[in-house]
């Protein structure tokens, strides 16, 4: 996470552009086969991964109160992990320019913000968060949604697994209700660990830089070859829960 990015957006709340025209203008990506098979076993998995998670409450963040608080979450999460200091955000809040064009989802227990995560679309002649931070390209050019800021605040308890879960399934929705399968990020080592005992399949684009307090890896998710192993990790995790 950045340190408020674009310090002329300090201490203010920034515009941004409508979500529903996120992304489009750019190129819709076209898919293999076993893909197009892979992202629709992906559709079936996430409503049931969103109704595991009740009674916390998945949905796209719509409101600027509601973004001010996603901003306040982060903020908190990246102070008390010590990835930045508080007198790094003066008005306690953090943000970058991709906010700007971002979605927000979140996860909301009652009226409380409890998790949150960004999406940023591609659009034509403006880098994805990755290709600004780490100087590479993504393939397919204008295919591709970069994932990432992703929160789960601290006190959920057993919770907070459902709660991450919940976010990569709204994520994956909001993603496949645009046109878009391709998704792409940055990882700590240890969230490469995490993702992969999921069952996601995930490739390393490049050479890790250090970046938002923690050292981290440029990488790409892929649906078509994770279906599998995220469907066996969903049926342990909620017998799990029901037992």
């Amino acid at each position: 996470m950045s340190r408020s990015g674009d310090l002329a957006t300090r201490g203010r709340l920034m515009p941004r552009r409508a979500a529903d025209d996120r992304g489009a203008s750019a190129r819709r990506p076209t898919q293999s086969p076993d893909a197009a098979l892979a992202c629709a076993q992906m559709d079936q998995l996430a409503p049931r991964v969103l109704a595991w998670a009740a009674p916390l409450c998945f949905r796209r963040i719509e409101t600027d109160a509601e973004r001010d608080a996603a901003y306040r979450l982060r903020y908190e999460a990246v102070v008390e992990r010590g990835w930045a200091s508080a007198a790094d955000f003066p008005d306690r809040r953090e943000r970058d320019a991709f906010d700007l064009r971002a979605v927000l989802i979140g996860g909301f227990d009652g009226e409380r913000l409890v998790a949150t995560k960004r999406l940023v679309f591609p659009l034509p002649g403006l880098p994805l968060p990755i290709e600004s931070i780490y100087g590479l390209t993504v393939h397919p050019r204008g295919q591709v949604v970069d994932w990432g800021r992703t929160v789960v605040a601290p006190g959920l308890g057993g919770a907070s697994h459902r709660a991450l879960a919940a976010l990569l399934a709204l994520a994956w929705q909001e993603t496949r209700a645009r046109g878009y399968h391709h998704v792409c990020g940055d990882f700590s080592p240890a969230m490469l660990r995490l993702y992969r005992r999921l069952g996601v399949r995930v490739t390393v684009l490049g050479p890790a830089a250090h970046y938002a307090g923690e050292t981290r890896h440029p990488i790409m998710l892929h649906p078509e070859t994770s279906i599998h192993g995220l469907n066996v990790w969903f049926a342990r995790s909620a017998s799990r829960d029901s037992t």
